[in-house]
């Protein structure tokens, strides 16, 4: 887990933590394309527009089992998937709504913090093209399925307790390391997993927009 800045803790004890992509960033369809794009290279199967739905139905593990790629393979696809999406980033948007959101999070003085398998530079760059100064920490785990330790490091690194954090995500993965640290999961239903499988794993709350975020968390910052 990488950050080279985080900026002075405020006096809120309850940190925010936001995936990036499909949370924050509207990406879901460079995704989709740069899998496609690499799918010849790395032999596995490539996603056909009537068969979105149904793999925005899958946990990422389905998926990887879906499209038969060895866990040889996994880190060669994803670091060559990512060096394209590098130069895709200057093209993507912030999802709607998130703008306004974050600046009203901002202004009820929580702790705003980014973790996420894309790069810090990546984030860093994407804020600010989207003008937005609301963050004060990124961290970056490559890790595909390394959150969960990330977020008890940062719970220790900050001296918070599990019921003082929340990670906000668009995977499945997103909720179970929440779950496996003990932070409280909320899934969000604009990024890549459906609503329907979000559901499955039972995180503490899901959003259809992000004007349901803010419900939730006047809710748990009272617990």
């Amino acid at each position: 887990m990488k950050n080279q800045n985080v900026k002075t803790k405020n006096a809120n004890r309850r940190m925010i933590l936001f995936d990036f992509d499909g949370t924050i960033a509207d990406s879901f369809k460079e995704m989709m394309e740069i899998f496609n794009e690499v799918a010849d290279e790395y032999g596995y199967d490539k996603i056909k527009e009537d068969n979105v739905l149904l793999l925005r139905n899958l946990s990422s593990q389905e998926l990887i089992k879906k499209f038969d790629i060895p866990k040889w393979k996994l880190p060669f696809v994803i670091r060559k998937a990512k060096k394209i999406f590098n130069r895709r980033m200057p093209s993507i948007a912030m999802a709607d709504g998130m703008r306004e959101l974050l600046r009203r999070l901002k202004d009820q003085n929580y702790y705003l913090g980014i973790l996420t398998s894309n790069s810090e530079k990546n984030v860093r760059d994407f804020l600010e093209r989207q003008e937005i100064d609301v963050f004060d920490a990124v961290f970056s785990e490559s890790s595909l399925f390394g959150k969960s330790k990330a977020l008890k490091k940062i719970m220790r690194r900050f001296g918070l307790k599990p019921r003082e954090v929340v990670y906000i995500g668009d995977e499945t993965r997103d909720i179970e390391a929440a779950k496996k640290s003990g932070a409280a999961a909320v899934a969000v239903c604009w990024g890549f997993n459906s609503k329907k499988i979000l559901k499955r794993y039972a995180p503490d709350h899901i959003a259809d927009q992000p004007d349901d975020l803010l419900k939730y968390l006047d809710v748990w910052r009272r617990l």
